[in-house]
């Protein structure tokens, strides 16, 4: 496995991806600190229901700072999941009731910042253990390629001159991993020449990941870097 390069990682703003990762929260029963715009110290909270793409509740705060939020109040919202940092900011709507409880119900955020920290690493493939086809979404031709790494947030791969590749461009995918295939979209980020040989070095990103494609990329991720590991102690 490799670092990738530290960089701030581009703001989820696909609703579904939003969706599924507010749900998340929820699941993990993470506690959210909700910072008021006024720059005090932030109260502890949790996401307690959804209303997909047009709300979230949030439990309401203690009766004692209650009145300090007021409806189109803007509202920073911080939180931890699986050891990252979830943020997003969003605007009270309204003072309502969700299960009976008290809740501030609140915009659906137009975009949520998380680093994923499996997204840190990139397995990097071994002769012959996985192959990678691109199709072009525009053009509707089919390029071959070698994967040669791999990670939650996107790839590398090998790939000839032909394809004609820019950055910016989406390409449907299909990863054949050891006979598990997966349907997906990328966007290219880098397309260079590898001097003095036939290849160009794809970079990629993934885009428009549902949540099922998200969770059977991460086990494929996790099981490539299982391998990776016995592989590097000749196991």
């Amino acid at each position: 496995m490799t670092p990738e390069p530290d960089s701030t990682p581009e703001p989820i703003r696909e609703p579904k991806r939003v969706q599924a990762l507010l749900r998340r929260l929820i699941e993990a029963r993470s506690l959210i600190n909700l910072w008021h715009p006024n720059g005090q110290e932030g109260h502890l909270s949790t996401i307690v229901g959804l209303k997909p793409v047009s709300g979230i509740y949030l439990d309401a705060p203690p009766a004692s700072v209650i009145d300090l939020y007021r409806p189109g109040d803007a509202l920073q919202v911080r939180s931890q999941l699986d050891g990252t940092e979830v943020r997003f900011r969003t605007r009270l709507q309204l003072h309502s009731r969700y299960d009976s409880y008290p809740a501030l119900l609140c915009e659906w955020p137009d975009e949520v910042h998380h680093y994923e920290r499996r997204m840190a690493f990139r397995v990097r493939m071994t002769g012959g253990q996985a192959d990678v086809t691109l199709e072009l979404e525009d053009a509707g031709e089919r390029h071959r390629a070698r994967l040669v790494d791999l990670s939650v947030g996107g790839f590398g791969a090998l790939i000839g001159p032909e394809a004609q590749l820019s950055p910016g461009e989406v390409l449907d995918c299909l990863l054949d991993l050891q006979g598990q295939q997966l349907v997906v979209k990328a966007a290219v980020q880098s397309f260079d020449d590898l001097p003095e040989t036939r290849f160009w070095r794809l970079g990629a990103r993934f885009t428009e990941l549902e949540p099922v494609q998200e969770r059977r990329l991460s086990k494929l991720v996790l099981e490539l870097e299982r391998q990776s590991i016995q592989h590097s102690r000749g196991l």
